[in-house]
């Protein structure tokens, strides 16, 4: 089966310290979005690389060998840890200014929650843990009984389909 709008990735980040860095975060800000006037009600919460205090070095440090290995660092991104809360449902959405992303889901055991997308060929319900993920399309995500880590680095121009393209023909050259 062809998805539309997932591209599975095999790369290797380094998940255990991803998850450590997430995780010692006391203070997430609630997801933002003018789109949404609701945000702070949202049980979608959001930590971003900042530069000017570097606050989260060891997301930088795998966003930067990512970008750099794919020749992806001329395009204009965002590297960020997202967190789901338990038992909640992200609604129907596309990400403000962000075509694609590259997620890495950080839970180990994560089979509670899969993203639903939403677009003219139907609904595509979709598990992974590491993918390209195109949130330009309409998608929502009915959290398990944990909270969902992932980190992103997400992408404002370059498609789901452009960015396949070069990650898996560096995979293949």
């Amino acid at each position: 089966m062809t998805m539309r709008n997932v591209k599975f990735i095999e790369h290797d980040f380094d998940e255990a310290n991803l998850r450590k860095e997430a995780e010692s975060f006391d203070m997430w800000d609630k997801y933002t979005d003018p789109r949404y006037p609701d945000g702070e009600k949202s049980p979608f919460e959001v930590v971003y690389w900042d530069e000017s205090i570097q606050n989260i070095p060891t997301a930088y440090k795998e966003g930067y060998k990512f970008l750099d290995k794919y020749g992806l660092l001329e395009y204009k991104w965002t590297i960020l840890y997202h967190k789901l809360l338990a038992n909640s449902v992200l609604i129907p959405h596309t990400d403000h200014n962000c075509l694609a992303a590259v997620n890495c889901i950080l839970n180990d055991d994560d089979m509670n929650s899969k993203i639903q997308f939403y677009d003219d060929e139907g609904i595509e319900i979709v598990q992974y843990k590491k993918a390209i993920i195109n949130t330009d399309a309409m998608h929502s995500v009915k959290n398990g009984p944990q909270d969902r880590w992932i980190f992103k680095i997400g992408f404002s121009d370059i498609s789901i389909n452009e960015l396949d393209e070069r990650i898996n023909n560096l995979c293949t050259t």
